[in-house]
C-alpha cells in the first residue's frame, strides 16, 4: 500500500543521506525509487519521514549528473507545488533553479518548461536565503540569449518578461522586497550591455536610483547593502 511504499522510500532516502553524496549512491537510491516516487512520498509523508526525503532531494539536487531529472515532466509539478510549501522546500526549489540555470542547455529546458516563472514568487519570499537563490537563478539564466529575452525582455517591452512583471508590481511591494528587486535590476544591468539598455529604456534603473534618494536612513542602508551583495 501507499504508506508501506512511502516508508520504504523514506528508509532508502535515509540510507542515501547517511552516506557520501556521490553519483553511485544517487543511482542506488534512484534504482529503488524514481525521483517522481520520492517526490510523491514526500507530499504525503509525516514529519519523521519527511526529513530524510527532503534531505535526499537536496542531496540529489547537488549532484550534476542527476540534477536534470528535476526538469522532467513528471517531476515539474513537484517544483511548482514546492513554491507554496514550507521554507525548506521553497529553498530547495530556488537552489535547484539557480544550479540548473548555470548551463545553457538546462536553462533552455527551464524556459521550455516555464519553470523560470517560479522565480517571481520566490524572489519576493520572506526568507532571505530563498529570495537570494532565486535572484542567482535569474542572473544565471539571463546570461543566455533565450534567457535574457524571457527574463529581461526587449526594448521597449511587451510586458511578458519576468523583469517587466516585477517592475509593474513594485508599487504594491513592501520596502525590503522592493529594494531586493531593484538591486536585481542593477545586477542584471551590470551583467550585460544589452540588459542595461533594455532596463534603462523602461525606467527600471531610474527606480533603483530613487531608492537611494530617500529620507529613510534604514531604507538607504538596505539599498546600499543589497547593491554591494
Amino acid at each position: 500500500n501507499s504508506a508501506h511504499t512511502r516508508n520504504m522510500a523514506a528508509a532508502a532516502a535515509q540510507e542515501f543521506v547517511s552516506g557520501p553524496r556521490v553519483i553511485q549512491a544517487a543511482h542506488q537510491l534512484l534504482d529503488q525509487f524514481s525521483l517522481r516516487q520520492l517526490c510523491e512520498a514526500l507530499a504525503t509523508a509525516p514529519a519523521e519521514d519527511a526529513e530524510p526525503l527532503i534531505s535526499a532531494l537536496e542531496g540529489l539536487g547537488e549532484i550534476e549528473e542527476v540534477r536534470a531529472l528535476f526538469v522532467e515532466e513528471d517531476v515539474k509539478a513537484f517544483l511548482t507545488q514546492g513554491v507554496s510549501a514550507g521554507p525548506r522546500l521553497r529553498g530547495l526549489v530556488a537552489k535547484l533553479l539557480a544550479r540548473l540555470a548555470k548551463a545553457e542547455a538546462m536553462a533552455n529546458r527551464l524556459l521550455e518548461a516555464t519553470l523560470f516563472d517560479l522565480c517571481e514568487p520566490l524572489l519576493l519570499d520572506e526568507e532571505t536565503g530563498v529570495a537570494e537563490a532565486a535572484a542567482q537563478a535569474v542572473l544565471a539564466g539571463a546570461k543566455w540569449p533565450a534567457g535574457q529575452q524571457a527574463l529581461v525582455g526587449v526594448s521597449p517591452g511587451t510586458g511578458a518578461s519576468l523583469a517587466e512583471r516585477l517592475q509593474s508590481r513594485l508599487p504594491e511591494m513592501s520596502d525590503v522586497p522592493r529594494i531586493r528587486i531593484l538591486a536585481l535590476f542593477v545586477q542584471l544591468g551590470r551583467a550585460s550591455p544589452e540588459s542595461f539598455a533594455v532596463l534603462e529604456s523602461r525606467g527600471a534603473l531610474e527606480k533603483a536610483l530613487e531608492s537611494f534618494i530617500t529620507e529613510d536612513l534604514l531604507l538607504k542602508l538596505n539599498a546600499v547593502e543589497l547593491m554591494d551583495a
